[in-house]
């Protein structure tokens, strides 16, 4: 899984991982 980061309102980005949309690649 890939790790992306999301901008947060206050500016701080929170890192989050990535969840692919392949069924059979989110075991």
């Amino acid at each position: 899984m890939s790790r992306i980061l999301f901008p947060e309102p206050n500016g701080t980005p929170t890192e989050k991982v990535h969840i692919p949309d392949n069924p059979h690649l989110a075991l």
